[in-house]
């Protein structure tokens, strides 16, 4: 979620990503969906929701080398963790 500041604020739960990744995702802009995704993950680098989209969105950008490194720490994160479930 976007500030008057224009900075993303935290989210306490790593669970849970402000709506602009999936806007971006969902409109086809990647790129953006992948920053805002990045962003949160400075923040919550064990974010779920961040990963996911971060590498979903970075995959369909193109960003195949981010989308490995993106789903090896969600891998990390959640061992149950399968791609088909992305």
């Amino acid at each position: 979620m976007a500030t008057a500041a224009g900075s993303v604020e935290r989210c306490p739960n790593p669970a849970i990503v402000p709506d602009d990744q999936f806007a971006y995702f969902f409109l086809g802009r990647y790129d953006e969906a992948l920053a805002q995704a990045e962003d949160i993950l400075r923040g919550t680098p064990d974010g779920h929701a961040a990963l996911r989209i971060g590498a979903a969105s970075a995959a369909f950008a193109g960003q195949n080398e981010t989308a490995q490194r993106l789903v090896s720490h969600l891998r990390a994160v959640v061992p149950s963790f399968e791609c088909r479930t992305l």
